[in-house]
Parts: C-alpha cells; structure tokens; sequence
C-alpha cells in the first residue's frame, strides 16, 4: 500500500506540475492576446489617422492646383498689361540726356536685356522714382523689371535673358 500512496502522490505532482505549466501557458498566452488586441485597436486608429492625412493631403493638393491655374491667369493678366502699356511707359522715360538709360529701355523693349542690364537699369530708374521725375512709368518699369529679374533665366521672346 506504501505504494500505492507513493505512486498516487507522484501522479498528483506531476498533475499539479502539468496544470501549473498549462495554467502559465494559457495566462501567457492571453496577455499576448490582449497585447495583440490594443495593438490592432492602435493600429486601426493609426489607419484613420493615416486616411485623414490622405484626404487633408489630397485637399491641399486640389487646392494647390487651383492656385496654380490663378496664378497663371494673374500672369497672362500682368503680361496683357505690360504689353498694352510698354510703348508708352518706356516713350514718357525716355530723355536726351540720358543715352544710357534710353539705351537700356530700347533692349528691354526689343527683348535682349541681359540680367546684368536689367539691374543697371532698375538702378537708374530707382534714381528717377526717387527725384519724382516721371515716378509712375519708372514705377511700372522697375516693377516688371523686379518680375523679369524674379523669373530669372526665363525666355524672353527666344531670347534666352543671360546671367
């Protein structure tokens, strides 16, 4: 019978040892459940977040478009405006005493100003705005002048505007 006892003991051991091990197992394996659970639930608020984004980005985009095409309208509008203006702005600066200036209107008017001319000139014409000598076709010069020297290296009439 000591046996028997003996052997029933071992047997509840191991019984207990193998329910110790199933029950660690088992807890283990719900906490990463769980883990995995919060994990989907951070990632399904992520992808909303995400999707947001896309739709902020896609909005920002459209928008950007737009401004693109009003913008190019606002270019065609100010260079409208200078060619209906050019001739006469450029007639009313023009002065006998100063053969340079005319000399650098006469390129911008025929398109083969160079960059380093165009500032030369702006220089000139700032002299002109500030003594209030013809201030609003200076003015109007100096500004396409700026939007000329702004566009940089741009065609102008197939004449490549040099550095």
């Amino acid at each position: 019978m000591d046996v028997n006892i003996q052997f029933f003991l071992s047997l509840g051991g191991v019984l207990i040892s193998v329910l110790g091990l199933l029950f660690a197992y088992f807890k283990y394996m719900a906490s990463q459940a769980r883990r995995i659970g919060k994990l989907e639930d951070a990632a399904s608020e992520r992808s909303k977040d995400i999707d947001e984004v896309k739709k902020k980005l896609d909005q920002i985009i459209a928008g950007d478009e737009e401004k693109g095409e009003r913008l190019k309208a606002l270019e065609v509008k100010m260079e409208l405006f200078w060619n209906a203006v050019q001739g006469s702005v450029i007639r009313m600066l023009k002065h006998p005493t100063a053969p340079r200036r005319d000399e650098l209107l006469d390129k911008l008017t025929d398109k083969s100003i160079t960059i380093n001319e165009l500032e030369e000139l702006k220089d000139l014409l700032k002299c002109d705005v500030s003594k209030k000598r013809d201030s609003l076709a200076a003015a109007i010069v100096v500004a396409r002048i700026d939007q000329l020297l702004y566009d940089g290296h741009r065609v102008i009439s197939r004449n490549l505007v040099q550095k």
